[in-house]
Parts: C-alpha cells; structure tokens; sequence
C-alpha cells in the first residue's frame, strides 16, 4: 500500500483553506471541503498515479484539483511513496521553489 507523507507544508496550506472557508462561506462549506481533501487524499493514496503528472515542477510532482485549489504531491513509484506537498488556491503562481521539498 501506497505510504503518505504530508508536509508541513501542505498542513499549514489545508489548515488556512478551512479556516479561511470557515470565517468567509461558514462552517458547513468549511465542512464539505474538509470531507473533498480527506476523500482526495484516500484516492491518491488508493491511485497515487491518478493525478496529472507535472514535469516542470519536478521529476516526481503531479497535481489534482479540489476546485478552486489545487493540490500538489510528488509520487516516487520505486518507495511507493506519496508526499502531500502543497494545497493552493489554484490562481497561485506554482513553481517548483512553491513546493519546498525537505
């Protein structure tokens, strides 16, 4: 089974989605997203290969889409490993320096 990882990074990003959410639509959009990340994140780790693969952002890097945002993880297929890498609005200005891989 497909091991997860998830970075500070990508906590911090999914923590001020729901808080912004939840102060800006209330508590019961915050909610559902809350439910779309958590049932993204079980489909990733059940299809890790499902996302789009995103070369320019790295060897490794795909994204998938929890409308408006955009969530971005690398995929190593030798560790079968999955990193939740970052979880932006997808207006965002993406680059690889974006990902803070550590």
């Amino acid at each position: 089974m497909t091991r997860l990882r998830i970075t500070r990074s990508a906590q911090a990003d999914i923590a001020a989605a729901i808080d912004y959410l939840e102060r800006h639509a209330g508590p019961a959009i915050a909610s559902k997203y809350a439910d779309r990340i958590r049932t993204m994140v079980r489909r990733l780790v059940s299809f890790p290969e499902s996302g789009a693969p995103r070369p320019l952002l790295g060897e490794f890097a795909r994204m998938v889409i929890v409308y408006p945002y955009v969530m971005l993880y690398d995929y190593e297929p030798a560790l079968d490993l999955l990193t939740l890498l970052r979880f932006v609005h997808g207006k965002s200005d993406i680059r690889e320096e974006t990902l803070r891989r550590r």
